[in-house]
This record gives C-alpha cells, structure tokens and sequence, in this order.
C-alpha cells in the first residue's frame, strides 16, 4: 500500500482493515475455483430451465387433449339428448297411431262410452 500512496495513507487504510490471518485471505485460484462453480450453478439452472419447458410443454398437450375429450363428450351427451327427443316423438307418435287403430277395431258402443267418459271427466275438470 505504501507503494501506491503516501505512509500516511497507507497506515490509515490499513487500519481500517480487520486483522485476519494471510492463511485466510482469499487468492486467484480461490476466485477461480467459485467462478468455476457459479458457472456449473448456472449451467444447472439452465438445465432445470430446459426441463421445466418440457414438462411445460407436455403439460399443455395433456391440457389440450383433455379439452378434445371434454368436448367431444359434450358432443355425445348433445347427440344423446336430441336422440331421445326424436325417439320420445316417434313414440308419442306410435302410441297415437295404436290407439286409433285400437279405437278403429272396438266396437262404436265402446267408443262412444269412452268419448263419453272423456266428456264427462272435462266436464268435472271445469
């Protein structure tokens, strides 16, 4: 220190320093070496990096493929749905057709007392 600036100086620099043993200080090869390590910690963050944009990745695919078989069973139930409305229909449509043809082979008394119960019952219903 007394190379590069006057004893006074020096003295008042040096001072201020913590008295620690020379075994203790730090040298190059010890900058070195935690260079060396902060690169192979980066190196590894890097890697982790890498490994969390493929899990991303995946991660998506799945997403996406879910949301395909979500939709498509949305579809299906949709499908279903309308399926059985038409199938409700051709029956009603069905039932009617028998009742005729079940009304067109009963005797004309049959028919009027049952007309005449239907009568009567809407009577009573008001």
């Amino acid at each position: 220190m007394r190379e590069q600036a006057d004893a006074t100086v020096a003295e008042y620099v040096m001072s201020r320093l913590s008295p620690v043993p020379a075994a203790e200080l730090a040298t190059k090869d010890d900058v070195r070496a935690v260079k060396e390590d902060v690169r192979l910690v980066k190196d590894d963050v890097r890697a982790v990096k890498a490994d969390i944009g493929r899990v991303e990745g995946k991660v998506d695919a799945l997403a996406g493929r879910v949301d395909e078989k979500f939709d498509r069973l949305v579809e299906l139930r949709e499908a279903d749905l309308q399926q059985s409305a038409a199938e409700r229909e051709a029956d009603r449509k069905d039932a009617g057709r028998r009742a005729w043809k079940i009304a067109l082979a009963l005797p004309v008394e049959v028919v009027v007392l049952f007309a005449g119960a239907a009568a009567i019952l809407e009577w009573l219903r008001g």
